[in-house]
């Protein structure tokens, strides 16, 4: 769908292609469209295509609880874990 939305809009190959393939995607106008957390419940350590243009930074938790069963115990400890990890984008 981004490709096909980079063709209609005009898209003829540029050095911006990144920047406007991003912006292409569902998530592409969204507030925050790179998410930093992605939670897979459910004993399964694969992403199944899900998000992967958005996921390159993101960090990745693997509970084996499904989501139903998620509480606020599970929940804390993810975002603990978050919290000490200690994030370079990349960059570093």
């Amino acid at each position: 769908r981004a490709m096909n939305k980079m063709f209609q809009n005009g898209y003829v190959g540029n050095h911006q292609e990144e920047t406007l393939f991003m912006q292409s995607l569902d998530t592409g106008l969204q507030p925050f469209p790179q998410p930093d957390i992605i939670v897979r419940s459910g004993k399964v350590s694969r992403l199944s295509g899900f998000m992967l243009a958005q996921a390159t930074y993101s960090e990745l938790f693997f509970p084996k609880k499904y989501f139903p069963d998620f509480d606020i115990k599970l929940i804390s400890k993810i975002i603990c874990a978050f919290a000490r990890i200690k994030r370079n984008s990349g960059g570093d």
